[in-house]
């Protein structure tokens, strides 16, 4: 088992690490300055086994959430200490070879300039106009099929408002047990007077059943003609193909109930903008659309062009933000055929984002300079890289590498 071990760079006036956290949190309250903690990371890309180090500066499940979604196997964790942001010197850490920022819309432009992709964490919204029939078949060939097999399985539902005994129950047995189980030290959770408020706010819960036991639950609340579907808990007594089911079982119920109450939209809350992000796809794939962006994004530079570090980024594409707009990025290690390329771009390239870009890196080799069979007219010139991602881009000229920039804007 890991230990975390510390490493403070940055001496606490106060000696105590427990008193200068709460110093750092008064400190926030009083002058408006956040208060972030460091830690560098090394696991093991998904999918190799090769090693990368990443220095994450946020909070702690945050970072623990990240490390989850790139690493197969974290191999170690450094705390390095909590600090203000006029504290953190970047160029001291050139040693890892990523680093991400927590950060809000205060410090986004500070970041780009120091040559940072944002990368903006995005909402989900689904079109409840038109037949429950409609939405179904707006979903992909998988959910319909999850949808079938709800109803195959006799699954019910009942709505809670206004019960504190039900709430409860929720609270304790059902969310806090599913958020801590599966998300472990990311978990990112409420407490129960903040989750409360929500309920009391023309909220509710929808609670799953399987026969005469609740499996699963979500809470959310009403506004105008929109639901919010905020938090989901789980039975975690249920295992199996019953778990799996049971979460296919609450979208769909919170759906066909909201089609009830006459409801025009959902908002289906966050996900992370990678779309390997499990979330992300499983929305995607219910017909969710990205409706907006939030005001925090993780900001991440490409440190040093290592195997594994460029691997990383192959296997996560993602949407950035440029001028304020969203586009995708897909990364390449190779000379892409002209058909690769379009698959990517018509893949990626999803309505809702601006534009599309594919950028193909590699070594240059005489013999494909002979060879017809590649895309059409790339950009490779430091002077059409697109903006955002121009620190990723440079840094990868500067190592040698012949770079293809191939950009589709939305139709």
């Amino acid at each position: 088992m890991l230990r975390k071990t510390a490493k403070i760079v940055w001496e606490s006036p106060i000696g105590s690490t427990t008193l200068f956290r709460i110093f750092m949190a008064f400190f926030y309250r009083v002058f408006g300055d956040i208060p972030l903690e460091i830690f560098l990371f090394v696991g093991l890309v998904r999918g190799s086994d090769v090693a990368t180090s990443i220095l994450f500066v946020g909070s702690e499940d945050r970072a623990h959430l990240f490390a989850r979604l790139v690493y197969s196997r974290i191999e170690k964790i450094h705390y390095m200490g909590s600090f203000l942001p006029f504290q953190i010197n970047l160029r001291r850490f050139d040693g890892a070879e990523l680093i991400v920022v927590q950060a809000n819309k205060h410090f986004l432009d500070k970041l780009v300039d120091k040559g940072f992709l944002l990368l903006p964490w995005v909402r989900f919204g689904l079109d409840l106009r038109g037949s429950l029939n409609d939405i179904v078949k707006r979903a992909g060939e998988g959910r319909r099929r999850d949808i079938k097999e709800v109803e195959r399985l006799d699954y019910s539902y009942t709505v809670l408002s206004d019960d504190d005994v039900g709430f409860d129950f929720f609270y304790w047995k059902m969310y806090l047990p599913y958020a801590k189980n599966r998300f472990e030290k990311a978990a990112i959770t409420l407490t129960y007077p903040q989750m409360k408020a929500i309920y009391s706010r023309n909220g509710g819960i929808l609670l799953v059943k399987k026969g005469e036991s609740f499996v699963s639950g979500y809470l959310f609340f009403i506004k105008g003609k929109t639901i919010w579907a905020q938090y989901i808990g789980e039975n975690a007594k249920i295992e199996g193909l019953g778990k799996k089911m049971v979460g296919h079982a609450l979208y769909f119920f919170l759906i066909q109930w909201a089609k009830t109450q006459h409801l025009t939209e959902m908002d289906a809350g966050g996900a992370l903008p990678l779309f390997s992000d499990g979330i992300f796809t499983y929305k995607k794939e219910w017909g969710m659309f990205v409706k907006k962006q939030y005001n925090h994004c993780w900001a991440l530079r490409l440190n040093q062009p290592s195997e594994a570090a460029l691997l990383l980024l192959q296997q996560n594409p993602f949407i950035f933000l440029e001028n304020g707009k969203l586009k995708s990025a897909v990364f390449m290690g190779h000379r892409p055929m002209e058909a690769e390329v379009e698959r990517a771009l018509s893949k990626y390239c999803i309505p809702e984002l601006d534009s599309s870009v594919v950028i193909a890196y590699y070594q240059p080799n005489p013999a494909d300079e002979k060879s017809k069979e590649t895309s059409a007219r790339p950009r490779d010139s430091e002077n059409t890289f697109p903006r955002a991602l121009s620190g990723i881009c440079s840094l990868l000229k500067k190592h040698g590498y012949t770079l293809e920039i191939h950009e589709r804007a939305r139709i």
